[in-house]
C-alpha cells in the first residue's frame, strides 16, 4: 500500500470489524499514507421495514459498534474518515439452482462491515481525483492532497477523533472544495494523538 502512495495513487482501505475497543485497527488501514474507512450507520433497511432501532431509534450517522477504533500502535489516528456501512440494503450473488430459475440473479439484503463503507470512500476519492484534474489541466492530485480534501470536507458526527477523525465523507462538499464553489478551508497536516504524520 506504501509503494503504491509513494508512486501517486490514492489508497482507500477498510479499518477493520473488530470495534468496539480502542487501538483495534487492522490492517493494512495501520499504514500511515492510506485512507483508512470506519462505518458509520444508515438505518434505511430498518426504517422502510418499520422496525424500531436500538442504540438510535432509527436515525443514521452513528459510529456502527463493530467498526474498529484508533488509535493505531503509533499513535495515529484512525480511521480517517467514516462512510455509511451499516444497517443499509445492498445486493448479494443468489446461488444458481433449479429453484431460483426465472429470478433475478442477486437477493436484496442488509450490508454491514467497514468493507462496504470503503467503496464509498474510494468512489469519493474518484470524483474529487477526477475534478482536480478537469480544473487543473489534466494534472494528477497526490495522494495527500485527497485525503485532505476529504477530510477537510467530512460532516463531524461528534465522535471523539479515535472512533471517526474527521467524520462522514461528504462527496458534494468534497467536491465543491476542489472546484472552489462554495466556503472552502483546506486542512493541512494530518491528525496525530503523537504529532507523528499519518
Amino acid at each position: 500500500d506504501e509503494l503504491a502512495v509513494r508512486k501517486g495513487i490514492t489508497v482507500v482501505v477498510a479499518n477493520g470489524n473488530a470495534g468496539p475497543g480502542q487501538s483495534s485497527v487492522q490492517s493494512p488501514a495501520q499504514a500511515p499514507n492510506v485512507i483508512a474507512v470506519g462505518a458509520s450507520t444508515d438505518y434505511q433497511l430498518f426504517d422502510q421495514l418499520g422496525q424500531y432501532v436500538r442504540h438510535g431509534a432509527g436515525t443514521a450517522d452513528n459510529l456502527a459498534p463493530f467498526s474498529s477504533r484508533g488509535p493505531t500502535y503509533d499513535g495515529r489516528v484512525r480511521p480517517d474518515l467514516l462512510a455509511p456501512g451499516a444497517f443499509g440494503w445492498s445486493t448479494q450473488p443468489r446461488n444458481p439452482n433449479s429453484e431460483s430459475s426465472g429470478q433475478p440473479p442477486y437477493l436484496l439484503t442488509q450490508f454491514g462491515g467497514t468493507s462496504m463503507a470503503t467503496p464509498i470512500v474510494a468512489g469519493t476519492a474518484a470524483l474529487v481525483i477526477n475534478a482536480y484534474m478537469e480544473t487543473h489541466h489534466g494534472q494528477h492530485p497526490s495522494p495527500s492532497y485527497v485525503k485532505q480534501v476529504l477530510a477537510s470536507s467530512a460532516d463531524d458526527l461528534g465522535y471523539p477523533a479515535t472512533d471517526q477523525a474527521a467524520g462522514r465523507v461528504d462527496a458534494q462538499r468534497a467536491i465543491d472544495l476542489v472546484t472552489r464553489q462554495g466556503p472552502s478551508v483546506l486542512l493541512s497536516g494530518a491528525l496525530s494523538l503523537h504529532g507523528q504524520s499519518g
